[in-house]
């Protein structure tokens, strides 16, 4: 595939360049997203997984989508006239990466929860076209019930970005479902079952798929 992938979101803040979809034959399923050459791929990228565990967070109930460039939404989002952020480029309204994660408490779930902030919600990023949502853990919310970050695991367990089958998880979902419409939504615990047949990754749910086995060979 010769064109560049970005992942996006409706709300036409943030856009992120991921490079070439890369797939094992031409017009086949892709397998991974070519990023930058010379640099580790990305689920091996403390700095990228970072930024993709906050973009998350941040867009909490929005739609998201990863596309090629030719994509109409995306088209139509360039020629609003209000230009979305650009994350790690380097354009004069472009946000890099450090710029992007500074000040984020992406290690302070445990200290955070100490403190009184609310963990009690359970997050998932959901495609709205296959029956299939993948488990992010608790959402960590602000004071004003914003959220700041999910977090898998007991308080004390590292942030999603290092927890490795986790991390790869997340990145794998993007390209499994390239050019699908995705959501990240968050629900108390138990409030809503995953629709009749939808699979739900990691999260330890009865009937679901480990993260093991979802990113088995997987090298994005």
């Amino acid at each position: 595939m010769g064109a560049s992938a970005f992942l996006f979101c409706s709300c036409n803040r943030i856009c992120w360049g991921l490079g070439k979809p890369l797939s094992e034959q031409p017009g086949g399923t892709v397998i991974r997203y070519a990023g930058d050459p010379g640099q580790p791929v990305f689920s091996q990228s403390r700095l990228h997984s970072s930024a993709l565990w906050k973009l998350l967070a941040d867009h909490v109930g929005h739609q998201l989508r990863v596309a090629h460039d030719w994509d109409p939404e995306l088209h139509g989002q360039m020629e609003s006239g209000v230009l979305p952020a650009m994350l790690d480029a380097d354009g004069e309204l472009d946000v890099p990466l450090p710029a992007y994660l500074a000040g984020w408490p992406e290690d302070g779930f445990a200290n955070l929860l100490s403190a009184g902030f609310d963990g009690t919600d359970e997050g998932f990023l959901t495609c709205e076209r296959c029956p299939e949502r993948l488990a992010l853990g608790r959402v960590l919310r602000d004071r004003a019930g914003a959220p700041l970050l999910f977090h898998a695991g007991d308080p004390g367990e590292v942030a999603n970005s290092r927890q490795p089958e986790l991390n790869a998880a997340a990145w794998r979902f993007l390209t499994v479902h390239f050019q699908h419409p995705l959501r990240v939504v968050a629900y108390p615990p138990g409030e809503r079952a995953p629709a009749d047949g939808c699979v739900t990754v990691g999260g330890g749910r009865s009937g679901g798929m480990s993260l093991a086995a979802y990113v088995r060979g997987f090298t994005g």
